[in-house]
């Protein structure tokens, strides 16, 4: 073996080296956005537990029929009837859509996790490259 294949191995094994730091860096990237989506999820469920224990509250009270008969209510009591159920339809609809986007950051989080393996295999098999050298 001489300086020549000396040098050219050691050019190869900077090269692999390199890659290996590059994938590494892209992995540490990964893992960043990762706990980002779950700080997000978790924003988010937390949100929709509130939202769903304080409607439960709202529909076992008294509150949820508005109009309580034998009371002093004045006309306000009318105006918020009519409005109520566009305003729950409404909060619904933004539970629903909640709901659904903790789902796809589910399916992100799983791209991510298949991201991650397969940059780590392309580390193992570089490191087996270099190995072999």
């Amino acid at each position: 073996m001489g300086i020549a294949d000396i040098a050219a191995r050691g050019a190869k094994m900077a090269a692999i080296a390199k890659q290996i730091g590059e994938l590494r860096i892209k992995i540490s990237n990964a893992r960043i956005v990762k706990t980002n989506l779950k700080n997000c999820d978790t924003a988010i469920n937390n949100t929709l537990m509130q939202w769903t224990s304080r409607y439960s509250a709202f529909q076992s009270s008294s509150m949820s029929e508005v109009v309580v008969t034998d009371k002093f209510e004045g006309e306000s009591a009318e105006k918020i009837q009519a409005a109520l159920p566009t305003a729950i339809q409404e909060m619904d609809t933004t539970q629903q859509s909640a709901e659904s986007v903790r789902s796809e950051i589910g399916e992100q989080l799983s791209k991510l996790d298949e991201y991650i393996t397969m940059l780590e295999e392309k580390i193992a098999a570089l490191r087996s490259e270099m190995a072999s050298l």
